[in-house]
């Protein structure tokens, strides 16, 4: 196995257990999986900016701009732009994101890489056009269980309606997404299912990506990677400890009756598609003053987040396409 093994890409609803997954992964001798990239939904969409890559000025805006995004900045690569260029292999977005990962390979000392950005369920289409052999982990969780973990961090939504639209919108991607991939190239992981039975689901994924199975402790991830995930903000403090089959169902602990039936009521096809049972008949619809609160709920929240957390601030997709606007100015001054 090498660099040319078909890579393949964690996606799902933000708080799903991707990371969970993405650290069990890892722990595997020949898989490395680096910290979310946001390729293709921060990087990719702005390549019209950029222009013929056959130039070079175009190319080395591009790897700088890449190797200086903050998502990137945490893999810890450190490499120049002339040395990245030097060990370029094909000059196009699909050669530099290989690069990427060759050298992540490379630090690791392992042989196939995958990539763990969750959003990028919304960009299968595009990571599909750049690896057309690429292959799809879909991890799924109840989507309530899903909505009172957003609720618990700085980036999630604040309400079950909106929490609701994001989890039905997830789902419906990769629902979509499933009519034109091929049966080998997906596999649906339950977050369920990977609490209750790790090992066995493990040796299903391993099964899938094509190498050998192994045998882990789950008892918790360790690693400097784990450290890292803990780290700034601590929403994945859990990955450290031993798996935990009370996060099933800690929705109903979490949420009024009246909660989790607005919720239902969003997203109940999806629920009953990947047989989550409805605790209602799903259709009660949220009043016009609970409307009214969501939505001035969820625009206050985008305000402070703008203000308190610089880190998000500067990973913003819309910073990027910012940039992008001015993009003909910087050309000439590299």
């Amino acid at each position: 196995m090498s660099v040319e093994a078909p890579p393949f890409f964690i996606v799902g609803c933000e708080r799903s257990g991707t990371t969970l997954l993405m650290l069990y992964l890892d722990q595997h001798p020949q898989i490395a999986i680096p910290h979310e990239s946001h390729l293709f939904h921060r990087i990719f969409p702005l390549l019209p900016y950029y222009g013929n890559l056959d130039d070079d000025t175009n190319l080395r805006l591009l790897i700088s701009d890449m190797l200086s995004d903050m998502w990137i900045q945490c893999w810890n690569l450190n490499v120049g732009v002339d040395e990245f260029i030097s060990g370029l292999e094909e000059r196009s977005f699909r050669g530099c994101v290989r690069r990427l990962f060759e050298l992540f390979l490379q630090d690791e000392g392992k042989e196939l890489w995958g990539e763990k950005t969750p959003v990028h369920v919304m960009y299968i289409p595009e990571i599909l056009s750049v690896f057309q052999n690429a292959k799809f982990i879909h991890m799924v969780r109840d989507g309530r269980d899903v909505a009172q973990s957003l609720q618990r961090v700085p980036f999630g939504t604040k309400n079950v309606w909106a929490s609701g639209k994001r989890w039905r919108n997830r789902i419906e991607q990769f629902e979509s997404a499933k009519q034109y991939l091929a049966k080998d190239a997906y596999i649906e992981v339950r977050y369920e299912e990977f609490i209750t039975r790790p090992q066995a689901e493990l040796d299903r994924i391993h099964e899938f990506l094509g190498v050998e199975p192994i045998s882990i402790a789950f008892n918790g991830v360790k690693s400097e990677k784990a450290q890292c995930f803990t780290g700034s903000m601590n929403v994945h403090y859990l990955v450290q400890a031993p798996l935990q089959k009370s996060r099933i169902g800690a929705y109903k602990a979490f949420f009024s009756p009246r909660e989790i039936a607005i919720f239902e009521s969003v997203s109940a096809r999806e629920l009953n598609r990947y047989h989550y049972y409805l605790e209602t008949d799903g259709d009660e619809k949220p009043s016009i003053a609970e409307m009214a609160f969501y939505y001035a709920q969820g625009g206050f929240n985008r305000v402070c987040r703008l203000f308190t957390l610089n880190e998000f601030l500067f990973r913003s997709t819309w910073q990027l396409r910012l940039r992008g606007f001015f993009r003909s100015r910087r050309k000439q001054k590299i």
